[in-house]
């Protein structure tokens, strides 16, 4: 879980990892269809993903952008373990920023002339998965469940070994040194960038058949572009940044995010 652009796809791969020891090629829509069940391609899929569900085995992998609020109900009343990664505002904005500029089936949906263009829209709530705060308010609100884990991308970076220890243990799959230090070197960004396919994409649903890794000029479109934190600084104008910040300190004020912060 997460909203959308917050290391998703990297947090996939470090639970693919402890529960399998093996790493799926990623495509444009994170890790392989084969191994994950994306909720969110579920609009005119054949099969929908939810019902590929019971052709992997226990335990399942589940990938979603969505709210707490629009999660199927069997996940909830199941109490399935959730972890929701997060990340510093601005550096969503600008990896968003670069996914809606470069992917055909997005162009449209939101503003992408100019990196400023997009991120007025994006805090008044004008782009694909918003609003942005509430997605994390509603799961914030459960943070205290024990089936729930919140990670931030930060720490994935600075500190890999202690955060990835941490989802193992979460996920009741504790890891020995050697374990640890194989998922710490596979999921870097270098290691990933080696299972990324440019070329073509394998999807079983028929929305997904749709998602040629093209750019709108023809050449190869890259998922894993940097990998790095407070890449913003190379994006934001100081105008700009403040105006981004001025946005995350009132959303943050919100009673629904009392104690969270980025």
């Amino acid at each position: 879980m997460s909203v959308f652009f917050s290391g998703t796809t990297w947090m996939q791969a470090i639970v693919q990892l402890i529960m399998y020891r093996t790493l799926g090629t990623i495509t444009r829509v994170g890790l392989s269809e084969n191994d994950w069940c994306f909720l969110d391609l579920a609009h005119n899929a054949d099969p929908m993903p939810i019902d590929l569900l019971d052709e992997q085995m226990s335990p399942r992998l589940i990938k979603t952008h969505l709210p707490w609020d629009l999660l199927p109900k069997s996940i909830v009343e199941k109490k399935c373990k959730m972890i929701y990664v997060y990340r510093n505002p601005k550096d969503v904005m600008v990896s968003l920023y670069h996914f809606c500029k470069n992917v055909p089936e997005v162009i449209h949906s939101c503003p992408h002339e100019t990196f400023e263009e997009f991120v007025q829209a994006f805090l008044k709530d004008r782009v694909i998965y918003a609003p942005y705060f509430e997605n994390i308010a509603s799961f914030w609100q459960h943070r205290g469940d024990a089936n729930v884990l919140f990670v931030a991308y930060e720490d994935m970076s600075s500190k890999p070994q202690e955060t990835i220890s941490r989802v193992a243990n979460f996920l009741g799959e504790p890891l020995d040194k050697e374990t640890l230090d194989m998922i710490v070197r596979k999921t870097s960004f270098g290691e990933m960038k080696k299972s990324e396919n440019v070329k073509r994409i394998i999807r079983r649903s028929s929305i997904a058949q749709s998602l040629a890794p093209r750019k709108p000029d023809g050449t190869n479109f890259h998922f894993l572009r940097c990998g790095k934190t407070e890449e913003w600084r190379k994006e934001f104008s100081p105008e700009l940044a403040a105006t981004a910040d001025k946005w995350v300190t009132e959303n943050l004020a919100a009673a629904q995010l009392a104690g969270f912060s980025f």
